[in-house]
């Protein structure tokens, strides 16, 4: 039978819980140019009934993201779904990544890695060498794969976010990778 994967048919799934199969099986992960094409998926993970985003981004942000020249903007498709995006604006040789999502069902699956991984790989290319992030302080799972990810704490931002909590900068230098013949 067919099971729903945020609001789409796949066949040859079964167990689906919460539109997401427990049993979904990886045969392919890709990362992606985002087209307006993705937004409404996208708009589907920032609004998860079940983990929402804490500051989730609206359909526009998305849109700015695909027409802005400074911005690269990427998704991660696994078996053709898409299941992650993430936004990095470069100035120069620094980069601050604007958003960085997997769907919270699919996480600690090394998703979030492979699109990190991948968004690194092509900001090395444009020879991008510090990247940074303000995060609030609540996330702490966002911290814990920031430091695994290579970041460094930089400093606390004593700031409104949405709540009153403070933000934390994190910072990575990028270092170009040499290529083994």
């Amino acid at each position: 039978g067919q099971k729903l994967l945020w609001g789409r048919s796949i066949p040859n799934v079964s167990n689906a819980q919460f539109g997401v199969p427990t049993d979904f099986y990886e045969t392919s992960r890709e990362v992606k140019n985002m087209w307006p094409t993705h937004v409404e998926t996208l708009l589907d993970i920032e609004y998860d009934e079940v983990t929402p985003a804490p500051n989730p981004l609206r359909e526009a942000d998305f849109h700015e993201f695909i027409r802005r020249n400074d911005v690269i903007a990427n998704v991660l498709e696994v078996n053709s779904f898409t299941v992650g995006s993430t936004a990095v604006q470069i100035d120069g040789t620094q980069a601050e990544i604007l958003h960085l999502s997997i769907h919270p069902k699919l996480r600690k699956r090394g998703l979030g890695t492979k699109l990190f991984e991948d968004t690194e790989r092509i900001l090395r290319e444009l020879r991008v060498k510090q990247l940074s992030v303000v995060i609030p302080e609540k996330l702490d799972g966002a911290q814990a794969f920031l430091h695994q990810m290579g970041f460094i704490l930089k400093e606390t931002i004593r700031t409104d976010w949405k709540g009153g909590n403070d933000s934390y900068l994190f910072t990575k230098k990028l270092r170009r990778q040499l290529r083994l013949a």
